[in-house]
């Protein structure tokens, strides 16, 4: 149960993408921060390959585990391919994006010109 609560830990934050955007999970900033800080074993991808690896082999000897076994030597294997392609988890920041303030125009400090109608119908 501990594995797993770490692994949810770990795993939860999306990690900022090199191009395009990157929406973030619900609630993402807290576990981002736990990543953070746990600085190189954090970011690097090759350590999380050797966590997922040495997590998942005794799980294979366990009946009742084999499954979730089985899922972290595959997730060893893709973190063994991202780190051999030199890539590691970048925090996600909120990117600033300055507010529009909407400007109201001043009224007009003289009224327009009107055109005088006559009407024929009326005597002036």
């Amino acid at each position: 149960m501990a594995l797993a609560f770490f692994v949810l830990l770990i795993e939860y934050p999306r990690s900022k993408r090199k191009s395009g955007r990157t929406i973030e999970r619900s609630f993402q900033f807290i576990f981002t921060k736990f990543v953070s800080m746990l600085g190189v074993f954090g970011r690097n991808y090759f350590i999380r390959f050797v966590f997922y690896l040495l997590s998942g082999v005794p799980c294979l000897f366990c009946v009742g585990t084999v499954l979730g076994g089985i899922c972290l030597i595959i997730t060893s294997i893709i973190y063994l391919k991202a780190a051999i392609a030199d890539e590691q988890w970048i925090a996600c920041e909120k990117e600033t994006v300055s507010k529009k303030t909407l400007t109201r125009a001043q009224p007009p400090s003289v009224a327009p010109p009107r055109m005088v109608y006559k009407n024929e119908y009326t005597d002036p």
